[in-house]
């Protein structure tokens, strides 16, 4: 697990810069959409709240906008780390959209009838019913927490491997190493965030103190953020490998009993 992680540390910048190009194209729209903000009229951009200018929110959602579309070129080129052929047509850009309609409607589903349940016991007014509910709302927790780890490896499945189903793909991958995918997911993220935290509390902060710098921290936290994405999904794509590899070696040994 840390040597996995290491590895996409370590192997993220050279990724990044191999698709610099593009990358660099994004951070001077956001530069450039910074410098537009701060020149437009406060009443264009609509309200964002009265903290903040209305102009740098309609920026910051361009730039996050712009980090949304950073993800659909860093996935292939992580992809193709593993599978140098690899090529993101459209057809598998709608896969991966439909997997996350998939994902959205079982898990509002389970959610929806869980928590309607919870409602309406609460409603109840009994202690009876209270504990009950507040047992509806605890299995709903699990529900998500379950799914989510049982089928993190659906994308990956689907990119990588093509099997006919890849949310059966994921659940096989996952039985039996269900918390050593949530430990490894877990640290992964944790270490992410810090770093992600860190570097848009100072972005953040010298934006809305200095605006005018913005033109160049806004940016500059774009760049970490397309970095880490790198990071992520490396380490994301590596481990749904090391699982196919405890597969097939599971598979071998109890085809030699």
């Amino acid at each position: 697990m840390g040597q996995i992680i290491q590895s996409a540390f370590a192997d993220a910048w050279p990724l990044f810069t191999s698709r610099k190009i593009v990358y660099l194209i994004l951070i001077v729209i956001a530069a450039l959409c910074w410098v537009l903000a701060l020149n437009l009229p406060p009443a264009v951009s609509g309200p964002y709240g009265a903290m903040t200018d209305p102009r740098l929110g309609f920026a910051l959602d361009v730039v996050s906008g712009l980090g949304g579309l950073a993800v659909w070129f860093v996935i292939p080129a992580a992809v193709r780390t593993i599978q140098p052929s690899f090529a993101m047509t459209v057809g598998r850009v709608f896969g991966i959209i439909g997997i996350a309609i998939v994902i959205a409607v079982v898990i509002g589903v389970g959610m929806g009838i869980l928590y309607g349940l919870a409602f309406w016991l609460f409603l109840k007014s009994s202690a009876v019913a209270i504990f009950f509910g507040a047992l509806c709302i605890a299995a709903a927790l699990i529900y998500i927490f379950w799914i989510g780890i049982r089928w993190s490896q659906v994308v990956w499945a689907y990119l990588l491997s093509e099997p006919p189903n890849p949310f059966a793909a994921s659940w096989r991958l996952t039985a039996g190493r269900f918390w050593q995918t949530f430990g490894f997911l877990i640290v992964l993220s944790i270490l992410a965030t810090i770093v992600l935290g860190i570097v848009f509390s100072i972005v953040g902060s010298i934006a809305f103190v200095l605006p005018v710098a913005g033109f160049v921290t806004v940016p500059l936290g774009l760049a970490v953020y397309i970095w880490l994405l790198n990071v992520v999904y490396l380490g994301e794509l590596r481990w749904f490998v090391r699982l196919q590899e405890l597969a097939s070696a599971g598979a071998r040994a109890s085809a030699t009993f």
